[in-house]
């Protein structure tokens, strides 16, 4: 049943818990109910003792501050995840709003360490498995992928860590900062109360919310479809433009808050609603895409959608820290690859029924398209960081709310102006971004089209 599935994962500790954070946002894979089911992953967990929990914050905090917040604690956590349990401290002890106490499980590093040990262990072994020829059976580094996988897994125990993630998050897109404003909304964060805080104890203001999509729910209210698009564009500029990333963007750590009054009295007024406003919580995991790859993947957006150009974005893997130089480094590897993109890119991008014209778009499901990848990477030597697999799934779990909302939503309708707009704007004078707009305005003599750069000033406008 669903409901053993989940006490499963629970019982074989972190490690297993996150890859069913991971099933949960994926109804259509693993059907509605055990999503659901799998949803109690994030928050609603077994607590752990309250007395370990105390002895925690007085030996990372030491006595004197511990002593205030151990005399403001409730006797029991209001949420329990894999890696910590969570406090409600009311308003007015600590500080003027609620503050939330988060406070690491005893003994979970040595349980990740030991899944660690036997993972690398058994993804060795399938590493040196050997094809009747002598060759790998896998291509694949299984090892490679291990390690980062527990790399990024151990970040989430160091709270310091977090805490300046959540700071630096804070700084970009916080409710003071410009980029929140220029994509239409509002972002909501946790304030942390450094007096509080240590390595295994973070103690920050509380953020109410509700997940997007509440468990049980099959389709998401039309009247939401604002705040996901907002999303979206949040994960959107965080990949291809600042490139600081939340990279654990699951449901219960993307929130929609309670309205605020003047929301409230708009809604009564019969006014225009306000900016969509959204809250992120749990930065133990935040990227920091480097800016190369971000200007890669602008130009592969633009040069796929716009030029369907699939060589030159082949030639786009190497800046995109997808594939090294020398897994092509000969004409018949680089044309075998370029074949099984355009075979991948054939399936994923679908193209009206009409057939296809110059200034028509294809649909495009970004759940297909990981599955693709994941095929090619089998195939061929290159790797999917996590920051990709994680914004990818990100935007799939939007995809797949905004869909139940409005089943003529089309994703690539939001992606493609965005990623457009960058290319324009190209702040950072990229030599990669001039070319690949310079590609995309002129024939093959290289004379600039009008036809062409007005159909791309058009395309920018349908964000």
């Amino acid at each position: 049943t669903a409901a053993a599935a989940r006490a499963a994962l629970e019982t074989l500790g972190p490690t297993f818990v996150k890859f069913g954070q991971a099933l949960a946002n994926r109804p259509d894979l693993v059907g509605l109910t055990l999503a659901d089911a799998l949803r109690e992953l994030q928050d609603s967990m077994s607590a752990f003792d309250d007395a370990d929990a105390r002895r925690v914050i007085a030996d990372e905090l030491g006595e004197a501050r511990a002593a205030k917040l151990l005399a403001a604690l409730p006797p029991a956590p209001i949420a329990a995840a894999s890696i910590c349990q969570v406090y409600r401290v009311e308003p007015g002890v600590l500080r003027r709003g609620a503050v939330a106490v988060k406070v690491q499980r005893p003994g979970v590093l040595e349980t990740v360490a030991a899944d660690a040990a036997l993972a690398r262990a058994a993804a060795g072994w399938l590493e040196g498995l050997r094809g009747p020829g002598g060759g790998r059976l896998l291509r694949p580094a299984l090892v490679r992928s291990v390690d980062e996988f527990f790399s990024r897994l151990y970040e989430e125990f160091d709270f310091v860590n977090e805490r300046a993630n959540l700071d630096a998050f804070a700084e970009t897109y916080g409710p003071r900062s410009r980029e929140g404003k220029r994509l239409g909304g509002r972002v909501l964060l946790p304030r942390p109360l450094p007096k509080y805080c240590g390595r295994r104890v973070l103690t920050m203001s509380w953020v109410d919310g509700a997940p997007l999509m509440a468990p049980g729910t099959a389709a998401l209210p039309a009247s939401e479809l604002p705040l996901v698009r907002f999303g979206i564009r949040c994960t959107l500029s965080q990949l291809l433009e600042t490139g600081l990333m939340h990279a654990d963007p699951h449901a219960g750590n993307i929130l929609r808050p309670p309205p605020s009054r003047a929301a409230r009295w708009r809604a009564r007024l019969k006014l225009p609603a306000p900016r969509p406003t959204l809250a992120y919580i749990d930065f133990g995991m935040v990227s920091r895409v480097p800016l190369e790859v971000r200007e890669a993947l602008v130009c592969a957006v633009c040069l796929l959608l716009y030029a369907r150009d699939v060589r030159k974005v082949a030639a786009l893997f190497d800046s995109l820290m997808l594939m090294p130089t020398s897994a092509l480094d000969t004409p018949a590897k680089r044309q075998e690859f370029e074949a099984a993109l355009q075979a991948a890119a054939d399936r994923v991008l679908v193209y009206p029924a009409g057939g296809f014209a110059p200034d028509t778009l294809p649909s495009l499901r970004f759940d297909q398209l990981l599955g693709e990848l994941a095929f090619l990477a089998a195939r061929f030597e290159f790797q999917l960081p996590p920051y990709f697999l994680n914004n990818a799934r990100g935007l799939a779990t939007l995809e797949g709310m905004a869909l139940s909302a409005d089943p003529s939503f089309d994703l690539v309708r939001v992606v493609y102006p965005f990623a457009l707009r960058r290319l324009l704007a190209d702040p950072t004078s990229s030599p990669l971004v001039r070319d690949t707009l310079w590609t995309l305005v002129t024939d093959d003599s290289g004379a600039v089209r009008p036809s062409k750069l007005r159909a791309l000033l058009r395309d920018t406008a349908l964000l």
